[in-house]
């Protein structure tokens, strides 16, 4: 008898051995993905992509004697663009531009946003 008793016993230990094993894998796994997830910032990178989103226009503008990419661009003062030379980028890119030269009567697209 003394020898079914300590199996029963044995087993019930393993059960529980077992049970709380998996609630500390389970606990730890959590802990980590919470803390990945703070250091890496998604809480906050959806909210503020979201509120920095904006429409983009476009116009269809021709190219005057003596203007440049540049005074084009800030001429628009498009807020959606960090600085000039990303906005004059942002036309290349539009147009398919290479370099920064433009000659006048060249008709151009231009992003911006109101």
């Amino acid at each position: 008898m003394t020898k079914n008793n300590k199996r029963v016993h044995y087993k019930a230990g393993n059960r529980q051995r077992n049970k709380r094993s998996k609630i500390s894998f389970i606990l730890t796994f959590y802990v980590i993905t919470m803390v990945f997830s703070y250091f890496l910032g998604f809480s906050n990178n959806f909210v503020k992509a979201d509120s920095e989103m904006k429409p983009v226009y476009i116009d269809s503008r021709v190219v005057k004697q003596g203007e440049t990419l540049w005074s084009i661009a800030q001429s628009y003062d498009s807020v959606y663009y960090s600085s000039t030379k990303d906005y004059v980028e942002a036309i290349k890119e539009c147009n398919n531009l290479t370099g920064d030269e433009i000659s006048a009567g060249v008709s151009l697209i231009i992003p911006y946003t109101k």
